[in-house]
């Protein structure tokens, strides 16, 4: 992971904020609830990105070893950290996008 991964992770932080901000001010109160972990999660997922970047730069983090004290040892792990709130985010932007349809009435239920 590097500096330009992280640099556009931020910038799709900033859209995901503005984009949660009105669904919180404008939606039903359980797609707010919804969208509030959903906030919560990216910005978790968003802040290992950052760390994962910083770590990928220091050196020795790309020198493979068994040591589990190494820069490389973090770096993996915070992949790993990545990838696996990557899955939670994912999971939890389906149930939004239910919750949603179903407050907009567009959930197929009518058809």
């Amino acid at each position: 992971m590097d500096d330009d991964m992280a640099n556009c992770a931020t910038e799709l932080m900033g859209r995901i904020d503005e984009a949660g901000l009105e669904v919180v001010l404008l939606g039903p109160a359980p797609v707010m609830d919804i969208c509030l972990k959903l906030l919560s999660e990216a910005h978790a997922l968003h802040h290992k990105i950052q760390s994962c970047a910083a770590t990928g730069n220091l050196p020795g983090a790309t020198d493979e070893t068994d040591d589990p004290n190494t820069p490389y040892a973090h770096y993996v792990m915070l992949l790993d950290v990545v990838d696996a709130r990557s899955h939670d985010l994912s999971v939890t932007l389906d149930e939004f996008a239910l919750l949603a349809q179903r407050a907009i009435g567009n959930d197929g239920s009518n058809d």
